[in-house]
């Protein structure tokens, strides 16, 4: 058991966290180029023990929404500097989180140019989203003979361009003045794409074995770590996949990532952010399910963990040692003071998902602090979260029997392939944690 809290400082590669509720990276759609309602944004939410900016593009083709922001242009570097000034002035730190997409661009966003991928190889299922179900958001012709499912990319002939792409960003975002950087890993862009053996079938320096479909990932930390120094650097993963149509067999999971991490961990960077399974982020049932205490168990270095977590139940994963630092999306958007109110155990502002992807500062900068609540608004927020919390719980009730479906799953493919099965073996231990360490019903919570 840790006896770490929310509110207990932390030390994370060279940034002195003064606490352990970090914001995590958000897609906002606000502006191609950063300017002064990003800055408000940010620095209202300084009061985080680390905030991961945005995903930020890397090069001028590899946007998913047409007012996602890059980091290649001067007044791009001018406009985020804004922002790192402003988060500073508010006693924050903020680091870029750096993300090309890969094989889910679409070429409506690309000026026509083809998207690319580690193969040729379409993501599978689902709908180019901001096309069709997202049509509030601007700048795009909404044809409704546009084809909007996933595209087939073109596979890259040389990926070591992209890495350098990465590394003239990270370069960038030093200019702007952020304090660190992290790698875009996870949810199916084309750091993952090269991780994924569904969508990497490369027979190159860059795909085959698990240690070659690492080589990519790799490659880019070591950008970034070039630019910034291994004690600024952090890389987010989601190894569990799911989300845009990512997901090998668990063994082959277990493979990869005990790899990966295992070389992370020798990098020395300054964390590894790892997102866990949870149904939002898995619409089609392609992940493969493993929960914090897996990837703990395998990385030495600080794990900050995201994915669904409510604050009570982040403040058990601290209990518990699973991971060093809690990571908030949609909970931190609507709670700009939810560092105070994680440690306090008071409830949360609903997130309006109506407004996460539409222009202007509704549902932006407007969501109130609890103070700003009157004590109607306050009795109205507890009854809401407490229909959220339950909800909630009901949905991980579903992780332990997805587990039982997965190891039996696997269990037939190794019989196929006449092995042992080396992932039950490793989810012995993990599901009798999982068993130990289940959340607390939401009327047992702080």
């Amino acid at each position: 058991m840790s006896s770490a809290e929310y509110l207990t400082p932390l030390q994370v590669g060279a940034w002195n966290l003064k606490n352990r509720v970090i914001f995590a990276p958000c897609t906002r759609n606000r502006g191609h180029v950063p300017g002064p309602l990003q800055a408000i944004y940010y620095a209202q939410r300084a009061q985080a023990g680390l905030i991961i900016s945005e995903a930020t593009m890397p090069e001028s083709q590899g946007y998913e929404y047409s007012n996602a922001p890059g980091i290649t242009e001067p007044e791009q570097i001018a406009g985020w500097k804004k922002v790192t000034e402003a988060v500073h002035a508010a006693g924050g730190l903020i680091i870029m989180q750096v993300m090309n997409i890969g094989r889910v661009a679409h070429p409506i966003l690309q000026a026509g140019k083809q998207n690319y991928g580690p193969s040729a190889i379409a993501a599978a299922g689902g709908r180019f989203k901001q096309l069709n179900e997202y049509p509030h958001v601007h700048n795009v012709s909404h044809n409704a003979s546009t084809d909007v499912t996933y595209v087939q990319p073109a596979a890259l002939v040389n990926p070591q361009e992209k890495v350098d792409n990465f590394r003239q960003a990270f370069k960038n975002a030093k200019e702007a003045g952020f304090d660190g950087v992290e790698v875009h890993g996870a949810n199916g862009y084309l750091v993952h794409q090269f991780l994924d053996s569904s969508a990497n079938k490369r027979t190159d320096e860059w795909g085959g074995s698990p240690e070659k479909r690492c080589k990519f990932a790799l490659d880019v930390t070591k950008a970034a770590i070039d630019v910034w120094g291994a004690d600024r650097v952090g890389i987010k993963l989601s190894p569990s996949g799911g989300f845009n149509d990512m997901g090998m067999t668990s063994s082959e999971t277990l493979a990869t990532y005990t790899y990966l991490l295992k070389e992370l961990d020798d990098l020395k960077i300054a964390y590894v952010h790892v997102q866990r399974w949870f149904s939002m982020f898995d619409p089609a049932s392609r992940g493969t399910v493993f929960e914090m205490s897996t990837w703990r168990g395998l990385y030495k270095g600080t794990l900050l963990a995201n994915g669904d977590y409510t604050p009570a139940e982040g403040k058990l994963a601290l209990a518990h040692g699973d991971a060093n630092a809690m990571v908030f999306g949609r909970h931190f958007i609507a709670n700009p003071d939810l560092p105070k109110r994680a440690q306090e155990g008071l409830p949360l502002n609903a997130f309006d998902m109506s407004t996460a992807y539409v222009p202007g500062e509704k549902g932006y900068v407007d969501y109130p602090r609890w103070d700003e609540l009157s004590d109607d608004d306050k009795e109205k927020t507890r009854k809401a979260w407490a229909k959220l919390e339950q909800a909630h719980d009901e949905d991980r009730k579903k992780v332990p029997e997805l587990l039982k479906q997965q190891a039996a799953r696997e269990q037939e493919v190794q019989k196929e392939r006449g092995g042992p099965n080396e992932f039950i073996k490793a989810l012995e231990p993990i599901a009798q944690k999982e068993k130990d360490d289940k959340p607390l019903p939401s009327e047992k919570r702080a």
